[in-house]
């Protein structure tokens, strides 16, 4: 089961990677300036964010997955769109931030934020649920045995 989890938890961030590396390629500037002038990102692209951000999930959910019973895995699973979403924003807010613009970016931009997170929330537990349904008749099939994870001190009652 642990097998299947890693496999299922790997395939959002090979996609982002590849869509990413396709896309990063393909980047123009927006504004032409006059006298030769360059111009530089301020912001990772959307999809280097989201990578940033589904790699840190990525590796607290495989900590977790290495550390717990599969059925409290399983009720963390349905939590970690939320920790992408929350990681994603944080991410964003802390550029924002940086570049001292937080009024003007969330002034300009609430609307945008708001479906994005939406967004993210439903193809997130969108994914929860196309993982979870598979591995249900995996499960009731018998195919998988669940063991405990060996033990640790954070699991030792």
């Amino acid at each position: 089961m642990h097998v299947f989890y890693r496999v299922a938890l790997l395939l959002p961030f090979l996609g982002l990677a590849l869509a990413a590396a396709l896309k990063s390629g393909s980047t123009a500037p927006d504004l032409a300036l006059a006298h030769g002038g360059r111009s530089l990102p301020v912001y990772p692209p959307f999809l280097m964010r989201g990578l940033i951000a589904y790699g840190i999930v990525i590796v607290w959910l495989y900590r977790r997955l290495r550390r717990r019973p599969l059925r409290e895995f399983d009720t963390l699973l349905w939590q970690a769109p939320i920790a992408y979403a929350a990681v994603s924003t944080a991410l964003l807010g802390a550029l924002v931030l940086a570049h001292g613009q937080a009024a003007e970016f969330v002034g300009e931009h609430t609307g945008w934020i708001g479906s994005h997170l939406a967004v993210h929330l439903a193809v997130g537990y969108g994914y929860v649920g196309l993982m979870v349904w598979p591995r249900n008749l995996l499960r009731a099939s018998g195919y998988f045995v669940e063991r405990e994870p060996a033990f640790s001190p954070e699991n030792a009652s």
